[in-house]
Formats: C-alpha cells, structure tokens, sequence
C-alpha cells in the first residue's frame, strides 16, 4: 500500500514539474524570421471564388518536439461523445470558418489527451502539449503544426 502511495505521490509531482516545463509562446513566434504572409485574397460577398497560396507557410523548425502552451481560439474538428478530442487552434475568434483561412503557420492541429467537455468553445483557450511541425489536413485549411497529448485552461485575460 505504501508502494502504491508512493508512486501516485511520485506521478503527481512529475505532473506538476512538468506543467512548468511549457513556454509559453506568442502566435507571431511561429512565423520564421523575415517571413511575411502573403497579401489576404480579395473575396466578392455570394462567391466563393478566392485565391489560397498553393505553397505551404514556414514553420520554425526549432519548435518541432517543444513543451509549449499557446492560447488561441477552438475550431472543432473531432468529437468523442459529447467531447470535443481534436480541434484547430486560431489566433483570433471565427478564423477558418470565413475565408480565406489564416497561413498554415498561424493554425495548429491539437489533440488533447482527455476530450473538452462542458466548454464555452466561444471563449479562448491556452492549450499546451508538445508541438510538432507536422501538417495536418483538415476541412478547413491546413494546420502547420500539430499539439498532441495536448491540454486545455481557460484563458484569463
């Protein structure tokens, strides 16, 4: 029994440590130095007829595999029941649902470890997990990074 005790208290800890191990990060950090997106497409209200660059935005390698923790705004993708399990993370609130769809470097794919339930999907989130500069195909756009055994909070602002 002392055993069990032991390593739930060992497991809660490590949680904890690690919970300070996420840096925090800002959205402009996922652009590369120097780039610049490209101009936003003109759109004609009734049409859907815009243009959306046919090459793929620059991540920034060097974030590939890092503990970070990025507030944003939900666009769900997957649900688990009543849950939402996957989800686009957005700079602002509405992106991807009007068009044209931010860069792919300003969208990151998350997958959360335990589903989002009983949430305001309006409000901003901070999600942290490990982030990988893995594309993700979505039916909105196409995310340039991708946050798995990711977690969310609410974002206090």
């Amino acid at each position: 029994m002392k055993l069990i005790t032991l390593l739930v208290c060992l497991l809660s800890a490590s949680a904890l440590v690690l919970a300070d191990d996420y840096r925090e990060i800002e959205w402009k950090e996922l652009m590369p130095a120097g780039w610049e997106p490209p101009a936003p497409a003109e759109f004609v209200f009734g049409e859907e007829a815009f243009e959306v660059s046919a090459e793929p935005a620059p991540v920034v390698a060097e974030l590939d595999k890092q503990l970070v923790k990025i507030p944003g705004y939900i666009i769900p993708i997957e649900f688990i029941g009543e849950g939402v399990s996957e989800f686009l993370l957005v700079p602002f609130m509405g992106a991807c649902i009007h068009v044209p769809p931010p860069p792919g470097n300003q969208m990151v794919y998350v997958s959360l470890v335990e589903p989002l339930v009983e949430a305001d999907l309006w409000a901003p989130v901070w999600a942290s997990g490990v982030l990988h500069t893995q594309s993700a195909e979505t039916e909105y756009a196409t995310a340039g990074y991708h946050l798995k055994n990711a977690a969310t909070e609410v974002y206090e602002y």
